[in-house]
Formats: C-alpha cells, structure tokens, sequence
C-alpha cells in the first residue's frame, strides 16, 4: 500500500562514502574545491591514517573524512550545524536538501574522484509524528511484512539488508540495508520557575546503500556518477514505498 509522501521526511544527517582503489594524494584540496571556502578545522592524526576537513556550508556542518587505513575510504557527511532544544534535530526536508549536497558534490564526483572499487550513499531520515501510536501506524504502511500490535508493543526496531545488481554497471551487487524505529524524545523546557518535561515521537530511517565490499574490480570513473545517483534513487525508494518483499 502507498506509504506517506517522500517530502514528509526530514534529514537528519546524509553521507557519501567512496572507497579508493589507491591512498589519495595528501596535498589535495578537496573540501576547498567543493565549497570555495576554507576548512574552519583541519585534523590530520598521520598515526591513525585520518584527515578531517570541516566547516559550515550554507545550512549545514560539512566533514570531509578521509581514512588511509580502512580501504582508503573517503567520507563526505552533512549535519545539523547544532543540536535542536525543541523535537529532534535535522538540516531540513530530505529531499529538497540530499539535491543539495548531490549538486554540492557533482563535479567533485564526475572530475576529481580517484579510481574506486566502492560506493555507498547513507542518510538518516526523520519524521515527527503526534504519538507513539501515530508512528507505529506509519511503520506499519512502510512495513506490509510486519503486524504490528499497536495497544500493546512499547518498543519497536526493524534490521534488514536485501540484495540487489546494479542498473549501472551490470556486475557490481548492491546491498540496501534499512533500519526501521520508532522514538519517543523527551526535551525538559524551562520557564521561568516552571520545568516541563515534554515528549516528542518520530519515526526514524536509517539507509546504508552500497555496492558490494566483495568488489574488488575498479569502476569506471565515467560512472562513478550515475551509480552514485542509483543508489541515492535506490534509498528513495524506500523512503517513499517502504520495504517490499
């Protein structure tokens, strides 16, 4: 059955990660050339193999992550640039701001981008709901494969990765793998001598969409794009339909 509209989710946070067929160059400029500003922080820890670019961008917290030691992984990661003290905290509607960082990334993907063996593209969605039965009612259009008991179940978590092949490049395998919940969040608001607890209810999408670590052939760099973006419409999916046998 149909499942609420894509626009209803909230991004709590969004990543691109890129696994490198060799160790980048350590004098790039990566985060410079996707802004056009400088890092606010840079942290380089040589022993571990880690540099961390960050700084703010438009509406958001950007980290560029690279790890030399862990498959040359490059991580690419938006979030809240601060904490909500009022629900739960996020950088805007989803797909209106995963848009945004696709485009904030596009010529860093289709020009800069090294040879890579693997792709994954993960968010954190959030939808704030009125009550706890509200959310369990909407976990339940998004998982048909699941009855829920919605007087009874106080606590609810759902795990599963389901296996694909590529539309891109018809010999990489594609892992979707979605985390399903339901949050009870509870913010203390002071008023002059008056504390008051007040609870906040959400369901929560996690993604993790990737192309299969057992990959060990390089992806053309022509496609590095196009399979960025089948992963991104793969995670849309689910945000829009739920899960489907």
């Amino acid at each position: 059955m149909p499942t609420s509209e894509l626009t209803s989710w909230n991004l709590e946070s969004i990543r691109l990660s890129v696994f490198l067929a060799e160790q980048p160059n350590p004098a790039q400029d990566w985060w410079k050339q996707v802004t056009g500003l400088e890092p606010e922080t840079t942290v380089n820890k040589r022993q571990t193999g880690e540099l961390t670019d960050e700084g703010t961008f438009g509406n958001w917290r950007l980290a560029l992550n690279i790890n030399t030691l862990a498959q040359n992984r490059v991580d690419w990661i938006a979030y809240p640039p601060a904490p909500s003290l009022i629900g739960f905290s996020h950088i805007g509607q989803y797909v209106e701001q995963s848009e945004l960082f696709f485009e904030a990334l596009q010529g860093w993907l289709a020009d800069t981008c090294p040879p890579s063996i693997r792709i994954a593209f993960g968010a954190v969605l959030i939808n704030e709901l009125q009550d706890k039965k509200t959310g369990y009612q909407m976990l339940q259009s998004f998982l048909p494969i699941i009855k829920f008991d919605l007087d009874n179940w106080s606590d609810f978590f759902f795990q599963v990765n389901k296996k694909g092949v590529s539309k891109a490049v018809n010999y990489l395998e594609i892992n979707q793998l979605t985390k399903w919940n339901a949050l009870r969040l509870t913010r203390v608001i002071f008023e002059s001598t008056n504390v008051s607890p007040i609870d906040f209810h959400a369901c929560r999408l996690e993604l993790d969409i990737n192309t299969s670590a057992e990959n060990t052939s390089l992806i053309d760099r022509n496609l590095i794009p196009a399979v960025s973006a089948e992963l991104r419409k793969i995670a849309n999916g689910y945000a829009s339909e739920g899960y489907q046998e």
